[in-house]
Formats: structure tokens, sequence, C-alpha cells
């Protein structure tokens, strides 16, 4: 582990770089010690746990963390805006106070959030709401807040992706239309990309050698 960290040089995406040194160094760590060094160097687990594993992530915390496999029938895209935010400024606005009914409602969606997306129940595209972090983000995101709106009003699922101000839409995959439909409502200077989950998770292959 001690190995791993000296080869970190302090930036850039703290998962990759870690899986990274792993395999050069031939040092044996799981991917859950990967996971609990990037988070001491990032701070916290939730995006560390992602990039490692793949899939849907749920970072207990104490940062153990735990993997489902996303249903195969639904697919996100990204809005993303020519404007730029800061991650720590972002932070900041979430209130630490929050009454406890809300607190109960998020987490009951975010249940059934969870269990739509690995398939253990049907989709609600309506239980996608998040009315702890978002609402006072959206007050400084009025774009995102619009897509947003037209996102949920057309029946898709949409948030903040992380603290914004990208936004992260769940459709059917069967659905051709969406990419139009989200860029006629964010404009022309957003940038609408369908992704596709990432199932693998932080990787390295190894180099193909040279014939030459």
């Amino acid at each position: 582990m001690r190995v791993l960290q000296v080869l970190w040089d302090g930036g850039g995406n703290t998962p990759p770089q870690l899986a990274l040194a792993r395999t050069l160094t031939g040092v044996e760590v799981s991917d859950q010690d990967l996971i609990d060094l990037a988070a001491q160097l990032e701070g916290h687990a939730d995006n560390a746990a992602a990039a490692v594993l793949g899939g849907l992530v749920v970072a207990g915390p104490t940062g153990r963390a735990r993997r489902f496999d996303p249903v195969r029938t639904l697919r996100p895209l990204v809005g993303i805006p020519p404007q730029r935010s800061s991650t720590s400024a972002t932070r900041g606005l979430v209130p630490s106070e929050v009454p406890l009914e809300t607190m109960v409602g998020t987490a009951r969606r975010t249940a059934l959030v969870l269990a739509g997306l690995a398939g253990a129940t049907a989709w609600d595209p309506s239980t996608m709401v998040d009315e702890v972090h978002e609402p006072p983000r959206l007050e400084t995101m009025p774009a995102s807040r619009d897509l947003l709106t037209a996102a949920r009003t057309a029946g898709y699922g949409a948030c903040l992706s992380g603290a914004g101000p990208t936004v992260l839409v769940i459709a059917e995959d069967e659905d051709g239309d969406v990419v139009e439909r989200l860029r006629d409502a964010a404009g022309a200077d957003w940038r609408i990309e369908p992704l596709r989950w990432d199932r693998a998770g932080a990787r390295s292959e190894q180099p193909v050698a040279s014939a030459g």
C-alpha cells in the first residue's frame, strides 16, 4: 500500500492512477484496499469506489463498498454545459441541518432509484429527486435547473451529476429520441453525450509489444 501511495503524484484521477501503480508494481492490493487508499487521499470513498468497481456502487460510512449490476434496459446520458463550477464551493451550499422528513424522503427515494437501476423493481423515474443537495445548488445553476425540469417533465429520471452543473439523465435503452429531446431542451451550447454503463471499473491492460 505504501508503494502505491508514493507513486501517486497528488493530482488527477486518483483511482486510475492507483490501479496503474498496482499493475506496474505487482503489489497485491485488493479492490477494497485500493478504495480505502483513494478515499484517504481524496477525503471520501464515493467516487473512488465507483471508479474502482464500476457498475452501481454504494459506499458506506466506513468506506465499505457494495456493487450492483445496472439493468440493461436503461442507459445513462449526460448534459454538459459550457460553464464550470467549483466542487468545493457547491459543496458549501448544502445546508448543515435538514428537516427529518426531508432526509427520510430522500432515503426512501434513493433506495427505490438503486433498486430500479439494478432491476430489482420496476424503474420509476419520478423517484430520482434529491431534496437535500440539489435545491441550493440549482439556485446557482439556472441552465442546469431548466434542463432537469425539462427532462423530468418528459418522463426521464434526472439529477445533477456530482456537484453539477453537468446533468445526468436515465432513459430507456430503446428510446431513440432522447438525445434530440435533451438537445432541444438544453440549447446549442450544451453537449449531450449518450453513455454506456462502465461494468468493469478501473483496470490496466498490458501493453502490446512492438514487432519492429
